[in-house]
């Protein structure tokens, strides 16, 4: 399940720079006969349309002036020059110290240095933490001027076209610099970073550049961001009603990316704790969001609290919402010990118990194949069964497609029992075509699905399995 695709962490930078400079700070004290050094790199950065005057938590502009330093601002700094800070950080092979340099820019920053600064930076950052740290600044300059921060990210994005599709749109680094302004500039003023993106008139391109607006805004007013995506789910909910059956073959296997943009907006809910967590999504309005959400939520919640994630779960286990949360649930359960997780498959109302015997039985099956079908064997027709019996059977056909072929034709429900025995003939041309060629006329799949296989037996094992999780798109997927 999908993470966040911009990770907020200038703070974690400033630590670690704070560390550094802590670090550094003791060492000339100590090799200086315990004088006091530290005007060497007290920082002066109070006030100013600068990165530094924003009050640290809020991502409001602060207006305290010299008193900033009481009300919680970092004013960590330093007396030395942009340009000064920028030639040290790229002169320096300590990474400690290229952290606290860095972080000491970016507190430095300014709407009249930035553009100075990302023309000394461009070229200079390279590999993972380059683009980290150019995420980074682009984030913080759109705290501070999210306008011409976006002037500046989206420069030379025509010449980027023909690398669309890497790195987003515009090409390699284009748009993710884009949702890193965004990001920072929704903090400070929501209204115009939201119709600067309604602006843009390519969806696929807004839709990508959404992914960062989100993000910064579930950091600073969470309410606002879900109604935000709630109101992009109805919209898009609304168009592909107009569209109808053109609407439905314009859909990618990503999925719904208003899923995606709701669990960002659940990850900052759950690092606030598993009871705000909670509470923001049972509140949602029961649907898609709402499932997308549970499952989120429940999955953070079954690492820290199984118990009380069972006992959560279980409230709402009959809801359609739910369903996957349950599963999730269940798969960590099975994960220590797949019995457990079984009964409490069967203490769930039964339209619930399904995914949670699909999960369990998953798991089971590549801990203890034997023992799982002797479970199977014990169970009484019903659709939690065929889910089980299905989980099983699509789990084994790796190993053993035989066995699976022949467990996936004991599913009562024809469309679950079609639906598996194609996926294990699937597997089984792939193993072995001959075997599976002289068992396909006995399987019962109608002739144009065996043909099918036959033909393309690869079809169907893209980025969506059948079971129902999806991947692919920034911040999405598991």
């Amino acid at each position: 399940m999908n993470n966040s695709i911009i990770t907020h962490a200038i703070w974690l930078v400033i630590a670690v720079g704070s560390f550094a400079a802590g670090w550094k700070i003791q060492s000339d004290s100590k090799g200086n006969g315990g004088k006091d050094n530290n005007s060497s790199l007290q920082v002066n950065l109070n006030g100013g349309n600068s990165l530094s005057g924003l009050s640290a938590g809020s991502g409001k502009p602060n207006t305290k002036g010299k008193d900033s330093a009481k009300s919680g601002t970092l004013s960590a700094g330093t007396t030395k020059s942009a340009s000064q800070l920028i030639e040290d950080f790229l002169n320096s092979n300590d990474p400690l110290e290229q952290n606290f340099l860095f972080a000491q820019m970016l507190m430095s920053l300014t709407a009249d240095n930035a553009p100075g600064m990302l023309e000394s930076l461009k070229g200079k950052l390279r590999g993972r933490d380059g683009g980290r740290q150019m995420t980074l600044f682009f984030q913080a300059w759109g705290k501070i001027d999210g306008a011409a921060a976006i002037a500046a990210a989206t420069a030379g994005n025509e010449e980027r076209e023909e690398g669309r599709g890497r790195g987003g749109p515009g090409g390699p680094g284009g748009g993710f610099n884009v949702m890193s302004v965004l990001a920072g500039w929704v903090s400070t003023d929501t209204d115009a970073a939201m119709q600067w993106l309604s602006s843009v008139e390519d969806e696929r391109t807004k839709g990508f550049y959404t992914y960062g607006l989100v993000s910064g805004l579930a950091k600073t007013d969470a309410a606002a961001a879900t109604d935000y995506v709630i109101e992009l789910a109805a919209a898009r909910e609304a168009a592909e009603a107009t569209a109808g059956e053109e609407g439905e073959q314009r859909r990618t296997p990503y999925g719904d990316p208003t899923q995606r943009y709701i669990n960002q907006i659940a990850d900052e809910q759950i690092k606030k704790g598993m009871d705000t967590a909670v509470a923001w999504a049972n509140e949602l309005p029961d649907g898609d969001l709402k499932s997308a959400a549970f499952d989120q939520v429940a999955e953070s919640y079954v690492r820290s609290d199984i118990d009380a994630a069972k006992e959560w779960v279980a409230k709402y286990a009959e809801e359609d919402y739910a369903k996957r949360a349950v599963g999730e649930v269940a798969e960590q359960l099975a994960r220590e010990d797949p019995q457990s997780a079984i009964d409490w498959a069967s203490s769930l109302p039964e339209n619930a118990q399904g995914s949670a015997y699909s999960e369990a039985m998953e798991r089971w099956t590549q801990k203890d194949a034997t023992a799982a079908s002797e479970f199977l064997a014990t169970m009484e027709p019903s659709a939690a069964r065929d889910s089980a019996v299905s989980s099983f059977a699509t789990e084994l056909d790796r190993e053993d497609p035989q066995s699976a072929a022949t467990w996936a034709a004991t599913i009562k429900d024809e469309g679950t029992r079609t639906e598996t025995l194609t996926q294990v003939a699937r597997s089984w041309m792939r193993s072995d075509a001959d075997a599976a060629k002289e068992w396909l006329p006995a399987s019962g799949l109608p002739e144009d699905t065996q043909t099918q296989i036959m033909e393309n037996p690869g079809r169907g094992r893209g980025g969506f399995d059948f079971r129902g999780r999806g991947g692919g798109g920034p911040g999405g997927g598991r």
